[in-house]
């Protein structure tokens, strides 16, 4: 996890700085904020990443129990490097916490059907592909990363959560 941690920490440093330096552009860490865990979710739930994958996928507490606790340790390291970026930046938390939970509750969600890896490749790049990448070239903010669009990507984090919960069996194997 190390060399996923040291990329997703030089994301958002890099998004930071250009933050700063181009304050008129729609803001980088808003547009990466909602796909930062899914790459620390694909590895942290991977039987290539994780040399005891066998053992673990026998045990009792394997499934979702096990995900959701390797997903807290993916948002205990990425979130405060979004804190820090928002804070330095003057963001509501809102703004970039929001986007991040509602992609993770939806990769795992997606997760239990095609894999979490799959889910996090689809979603993180569907992401970058359709709002990031034209919101950059057109330098016109997305309305979904507007405090508009709060209420919205609240009631999908907590639909999204309620649907992983109750999908827990989809959950029973690594990818």
């Amino acid at each position: 996890m190390i060399p996923w941690l040291a990329t997703v920490a030089g994301a958002v440093l890099a998004a930071f700085l250009l933050d700063r330096a181009f304050p008129e552009r729609p803001s980088l860490v808003l547009l990466l904020a909602p796909v930062a865990p899914l790459a620390g979710l694909a590895i942290a739930w991977s039987r290539r990443s994780d040399p005891a994958w066998e053992i673990t996928a026998g045990t009792s507490r394997a499934g979702l129990e096990l995900l959701l606790r390797r997903t807290v340790v993916v948002l205990a390291t990425v979130l405060p490097l979004l804190a820090v970026a928002g804070w330095r930046l003057g963001m509501s938390p809102a703004l970039w916490l929001l986007p991040s939970l509602t992609f993770t509750t939806a990769t795992l969600l997606l997760g239990g059907l095609i894999g979490v890896t799959r889910a996090a490749a689809v979603l993180g790049g569907g992401w970058l592909l359709v709002i990031a990448l034209p919101a950059v070239l057109t330098a016109n903010p997305p309305a979904v990363v507007a405090p508009a669009s709060l209420p919205a990507w609240a009631v999908a984090a907590l639909i999204g959560a309620a649907l992983t919960v109750l999908r827990a069996g989809d959950h029973r194997r690594a990818d």
